[in-house]
């Protein structure tokens, strides 16, 4: 099939004869159909014409798996879990900057065990492991702010969308949520033995895309710009962005994000409800300390640095496709 699309290719918007791609490919043309109709069934738009033969239109968003590894990217047609298979990776010893990429996730997840919807050919499902080992845990529990500042300054150039980030790991698109960053630890109080950070981003997907329930919190930076981007390209730029700021975080932490954190906040200035297991908190979202905790007032004028549990904006549970 790849030497058919090679040729297909080629030719560019012309048509090419079934004849002629059979002497080429050293098949009939009764082959030749029987290929092009397993390319339609993959995905690929080919138009047939009884006098001038097939011209490829359109070809499906495939992330290349050949090419990804040869990154040094780990690619997997389909997996329960991107971070299921980064921690099991991190407890063999592979080494930093391993990045595990899915076209599938059967079992996606996000923050408190929600599920993800993780469809084929739609968004970009990956987990990356580090280990900052000369940090301590306790160093690197705002780099989940990190990634989303990181994220989304690349999406916003890339898509020209006004994204938005929502404490601690929603990146937003109209108050709907189009990615969610799951982070993972495992070390002592001393160091860290490694991190898995996990990016979930919908990219494709169209609104019967979404299951019924997440219809109107989800969205995809397809849905809001009405243009198609291609995944691989998305992919590639983002890791290249999001590399030299993690470099940056465990250099000098969090304070050059703090500052660009705030200017992408959709939390801040809003009234907040705020709960975790046998607490819960009302109040205004006023500011970010430099170690990423979020200061929320309550109606005392009491200050509260919150590092940890539920945000729901107002009396509406802000957006969380989950991950």
């Amino acid at each position: 099939m790849e030497k058919l699309l090679e040729i297909m290719r080629r030719e560019g918007p012309g048509f090419i004869s079934g004849e002629k791609l059979g002497a080429q490919r050293g098949v009939t043309r009764a082959a030749i159909w029987k290929i092009v109709e397993e390319l339609r069934r993959e995905g690929y738009k080919i138009e047939a014409s009884t006098n001038k033969g097939y011209r490829l239109l359109e070809e499906p968003d495939r992330l290349p798996g050949d090419k990804l590894a040869a990154l040094g990217i780990r690619y997997y047609d389909s997996l329960e879990s991107t971070n299921r298979v980064a921690r099991e990776l991190a407890e063999e010893g592979c080494p930093g900057g391993t990045v595990i990429l899915a076209e599938e996730q059967r079992q996606g997840r996000g923050r408190r065990g929600r599920s993800w919807s993780s469809p084929p050919g739609k968004g970009l499902w990956f987990s990356m492991v580090l280990r900052p080992k000369r940090l301590t845990p306790g160093e690197i529990a705002p780099v989940t702010l990190v990634v989303a500042v990181a994220l989304t300054r690349t999406l916003r150039e890339e898509t020209g969308l006004p994204i938005t980030v929502k404490w601690p790991n929603d990146l937003l698109i109209h108050g709907k949520k189009t990615a969610g960053i799951l982070t993972e630890i495992k070390g002592e109080p001393d160091h860290t033995e490694y991190l898995v950070i996990g990016i979930g981003i919908n990219v494709l997907q169209e609104e019967e895309d979404f299951p019924q329930d997440l219809r109107h919190p989800a969205t995809s930076l397809y849905l809001e710009s009405n243009r198609k981007i291609n995944r691989a390209s998305l992919l590639q730029q983002l890791l290249q962005d999001l590399t030299p700021s993690l470099e940056l975080f465990f250099r000098q932490g969090f304070t050059p994000f703090r500052q660009p954190w705030i200017e992408l906040s959709s939390t801040l200035g809003q009234s907040v409800n705020l709960t975790w297991p046998g607490g819960r908190l009302e109040g205004h979202a006023l500011d970010l300390d430099p170690q990423g905790a979020l200061i929320i007032v309550d109606k005392n004028g009491k200050h509260h640095p919150i590092n940890y549990g539920e945000l729901q904006a107002g009396d509406t549970t802000a957006a969380n496709s989950s991950h």
